[in-house]
């Protein structure tokens, strides 16, 4: 027993290190973003807003928040402790559910050494889940719930359990309603003494989301997500199956797992809770890329004791197959430290290019101000805008399906759509990102359009303001007169343009981009000297300093192909 004790405590020690050391060490994950600002949002206003205050681009769709308990944890450990201390509260939600997986195993029928090895092949996938967003509490969700159903017949106070974890749930994830299954199978295992309390558990189940704020808004996300799946898969990463992932380091152990577990069901009879953990963890992990973690908290500890008891009818083999495991889960797990350590990601808290643009809005921008942006740039315009002006849409999804896939089939792509857009919308700025190629098209038309009059310019984003009678001071303070954006220079030649407006706008320019103000300077210097001489040298020169900071180098190595060409 002791010796039982000994290796199972060994086994969750370094299951928690493999963890620490496994998940990221940083807020790498730009949705946490997204969710500090809806915890700060109730905590500033005490009580959810009927309609969403940040967005505009469906003002019909009712606000909603069916995690809002998870995002005023994560808010209050942010001000308390700031980021690493709310890193460090999602690496140990990680490791708690690593350990609870590893004991729920263990419950049912597992060895501790099989049960680690399982859960070991898990990290590549599911470590990089592990951040500050609230699906991180299905790690030990999930094996909380199939602990409590795990004793046949489930006590009245296993009951109770469950309605208390259904109802932290219910406020933390729209993904509580995957407990149903779970409330079924062990309603149909309980006695008739506890009949009475299964059935009202799994009658108050539904009501549940209505304890907090979120109400019904648990349900129509489900919903939206449901009958919009098509769209979320098709234009969302992470909502896509792993079936169609190049990463095939990271999905490899989901393949090895299915195979594992179907072979060893077939073999040993498993416990119909096995059975179910293992088919609800293939679906989810199967259906898409952000349910990967299920491998460790779902599949994992159901296919643990029935594996180990077929490998056990094998004999004397069972140890050279083990020994053979054990070689290949080294060698995998070795491939995997080696690709992550070579996997450099930086903060969402550092500063970048975002957060620049983002700035200027929160200074300069009238208040309340309609910016139509791009979805990526969400989870930064929520956090570092802190409101002070509305965007188009997030990564929240809030708005639904069929305004995500509006915006990325006909907003952005086409221009006469995004002008009606405006008009209907009350679009005042739009704020475009230049490495975006699904902008570029968006970016000419604003470029070249009377009505629209470029405000901000870093290289990385442009700003263009609506020429109307509300934003006419802000226009007079900031709106560029000569200077497009655009580093194929060659408009500058072609357009005739007075020399103090020049000015102004390259003064202005190098507030928000130095670098670019000066190969501006340069290029019209170089311009002025016909390719010659001593100025036409250090101009040269000032470019060629500035090359390794600019994007646009297509189109400058053009502009400049134009001087040369006129000085031979």
């Amino acid at each position: 027993m002791r010796s039982r004790s000994l290796a199972l405590s060994a086994a969750a020690a370094l299951l928690v290190l493999a963890v620490v050391w496994a998940a990221p060490s940083r807020v790498v994950d730009a949705d946490a973003l997204s969710r500090l600002a809806m915890g700060r949002l109730l905590v500033e206003h005490a009580r959810a807003p009927l309609h969403d205050p940040w967005t505009f681009g469906a003002p019909e769709v009712p606000f909603g928040n069916p995690e809002w308990l998870g995002d005023l944890a994560w808010y209050a450990l942010y001000e308390r402790f700031g980021e690493r201390g709310l890193q460090a509260a999602a690496v140990s939600c990680g490791a708690l559910g690593y350990v609870l997986a590893l004991a729920l195993g263990i419950t049912l029928g597992g060895r501790p050494a099989s049960v680690l090895a399982l859960l070991l092949c898990t990290l590549p996938a599911a470590a990089p889940r592990i951040s500050p967003r609230n699906d991180v509490h299905l790690f030990w969700l999930f094996p909380v719930l199939c602990w409590l159903c795990a004793r046949e017949p489930p006590s009245a106070r296993r009951w109770l359990g469950l309605l208390a974890l259904g109802a932290v749930w219910a406020n933390l994830h729209s993904s509580f309603v995957v407990a149903w299954p779970f409330l079924l199978l062990a309603l149909r295992a309980s006695t008739p003494v506890v009949r009475r309390w299964a059935v009202f558990v799994v009658l108050a189940y539904p009501a549940l989301p209505f304890l907090g704020p979120s109400g019904a808004s648990s349900y129509r996300q489900l919903l939206d997500h449901l009958l919009g799946a098509g769209v979320y898969r098709s234009l969302l990463s992470e909502w896509q199956s792993p079936l169609s992932s190049t990463g095939w380091l990271a999905i490899m152990p989901l393949y090895v797992l299915i195979v594992l577990g179907a072979g060893s069901f077939i073999a040993e009879r498993p416990r119909a809770l096995q059975v179910l953990m293992f088919g609800v963890g293939c679906a989810l992990a199967l259906a898409s890329r952000r349910f990967l973690p299920a491998m460790a908290y779902l599949v994992a500890p159901a296919i643990a004791g029935p594996l180990e008891a077929a490998a056990m009818r094998l004999g004397r083999s069972a140890r050279w197959l083990a020994l053979a495991a054990a070689a290949s889960l080294l060698a995998y797990l070795a491939l995997a430290a080696r690709s992550s350590a070579q996997r450099q990601q930086a903060s969402v808290f550092d500063p970048d290019e975002r957060q620049a643009a983002i700035a200027f809005l929160r200074e300069h921008a009238p208040r309340g101000s309609r910016v139509a942006n791009a979805f990526n740039d969400g989870p930064w315009l929520l956090w570092f805008g802190h409101g002070a002006f509305q965007h188009y849409l997030d990564p929240r999804n809030n708005l639904g399906a069929r305004v995500l896939e509006r915006y990325v089939h006909e907003v952005i792509a086409d221009a006469s759509a995004f002008e009606r857009e405006a008009e209907r919308l009350r679009i005042d700025l739009v704020l475009v990102p230049q490495r975006d190629p699904a902008w570029s098209a968006l970016l000419a038309h604003l470029s070249g359009a009377a009505r629209w009059r470029l405000s901000y310019w870093d290289g990385r984003y442009a700003l263009f303001a609506r020429d109307a009678p509300q934003l006419r001071a802000f226009l007079e303070r900031h709106a560029y007169r000569a200077i497009a954006p655009t580093l194929d220079l060659r408009y500058l030649a072609r357009r005739a343009t007075s020399a103090p407006d020049l000015e102004a706008d390259l003064t202005r320019l190098a507030s928000q981009s130095r670098v670019h103000a000066t190969v501006i300077r340069a290029y019209l210097q170089l311009r002025e000297a016909g390719g010659r001489g001593p100025r036409a040298v250090q101009a040269a020169q000032a470019i060629e300093a500035a090359w390794p900071q600019l994007d646009d180098t297509a189109g400058l190595a053009q502009a400049l192909q134009e001087i040369e060409s006129g000085r031979r």
